[in-house]
């Protein structure tokens, strides 16, 4: 980038040799017009270089059994006997919510196995910060699951009150789900289970109602849902796209609007796609690679409607999660031999892994509509490249 002094040959910011282009740089870049023309220049590279930093650094998971966790002493409180998917004998508990969600988790057909959190015993914690300093969150329970051909995680808090702290630990939950779920190759859920009739929720509730229940039920149903109740004013999403906001609320307040279509063609490519507007999105802390875009069909429906302004992450080419890590998830694919009826060469489905060989080697996913009505796209190796774009996270207006 070259800036123009009163020399007549260009001063390079990178290459300052004297005093005296010193100045001048310096000179221009306190120019708004020029500063704002730097942070764009160096916007994209910079966010391309911290999505690559984190994703090539793995996080140092440590791995620990439910088998191996000693017994341990507690109130008898909220007692329930004689589990079978628990590595213990019973449940003590703080509240009658968590005896009930055990009960559930018991009688689900898809939970394979699951341990309460006490603090004291079995001593999970998710470090988060609060009020400037690191606290320790212990959510209720850890839950395995599985789904057809892939096993799926979940980290469940049962919640009656709900205040600022709880707020913090559940937001933090969400990210360390999604951090687990982008270093294994097997997908983790948060799940904030709430029964507060003054809110609006009766999670467990709702779960108990259906028969024959499933987990992957409950995470359907929430998927739908604010992790946290929304105040009255943030309750009807996104009401306008802005033509730009100032620097200060870019990724911080407001996110890049997208058209979809342009977005997954360009993805992979070293040409960022042109931003259609800005978006204010207050449901949950913003990172740069997230993005608004409008859905196109009807394939997602009911959840998600034609029309609806979703919020999404997209991925990067170099950083593919692992196909297995992916099931379940709404996705935007690029397909590379083959069209989506209603969008072309992209499709948003739900991704579902549903073969896998012996070794672990996928043989088979299926790209899935919500819609009953709609086709699903089965793809296979033999198919050539489908490449995820993005994650459809939640519907934002």
């Amino acid at each position: 980038m070259v800036a123009e002094g009163v020399r007549s040959d260009p001063i390079r910011f990178d290459e300052v040799k004297d005093r005296e282009s010193a100045t001048i740089a310096l000179g221009n870049l306190s120019r708004a017009e020029v500063g704002e023309g730097v942070r764009q220049a160096l916007l994209k590279p910079i966010h391309d270089a911290i999505q690559s930093s984190l994703r090539a650094t793995k996080a140092d998971i440590e791995e620990r059994r439910a088998s191996r966790i000693s017994g341990y002493q507690a109130l008898k409180q909220g007692v329930l006997e004689d589990l079978k998917k628990s590595p213990f004998q019973r449940l003590a508990g703080t509240n009658p919510e968590e005896q009930r969600l055990a009960v559930l988790l018991e009688d689900s057909r898809d939970v394979v196995g699951w341990v309460f959190n006490h603090r004291h015993g079995v001593g999970y914690a998710i470090p988060y910060d609060w009020q400037g300093h690191t606290a320790h969150y212990f959510p209720d329970f850890v839950v395995r699951a599985k789904f057809g051909e892939v096993f799926h995680n979940f980290i469940i808090e049962v919640k009656g009150r709900l205040d600022d702290k709880d707020k913090a630990k559940a937001l933090r939950g969400r990210r360390w789900c999604e951090i687990l779920t982008e270093n294994d190759i097997e997908p983790w859920h948060y799940l904030m289970l709430l029964e507060n009739d003054a809110l609006g929720r009766q999670d467990i509730t709702w779960w108990q109602t259906l028969a024959g229940h499933a987990i992957e039920e409950l995470l359907r149903h929430h998927e739908g849902l604010p992790l946290v109740p929304l105040p009255i004013a943030e309750q009807g999403g996104l009401q306008q796209v802005l033509p730009t906001v100032g620097a200060e609320e870019q990724f911080q307040t407001a996110l890049p609007v997208y058209d979809l279509a342009v977005k997954a063609g360009s993805w992979g490519s070293d040409v960022e796609p042109a931003v259609v507007g800005w978006a204010r999105v207050a449901r949950r802390p913003l990172e740069v690679d997230m993005f608004v875009a409008k859905v196109v069909g009807h394939s997602m429906e009911p959840g998600v409607p034609d029309g609806a302004w979703g919020l999404f992450r997209s991925f990067p080419a170099n950083g593919q999660p692992s196909p297995t890590s992916l099931d379940g998830r709404r996705v935007v694919a690029r397909l590379a031999s083959r069209a989506d009826p209603e969008t072309g060469a992209y499709t948003l489905k739900r991704w579902k892994v549903t073969k896998v060989a012996a070794g672990g080697e996928i043989l088979e996913v299926t790209l899935r509509p919500d819609n009953k009505a709609l086709q699903p796209l089965l793809v296979t190796p033999a198919d050539g490249d489908v490449r995820v774009v993005a994650e459809y996270l939640e519907t934002v207006g």
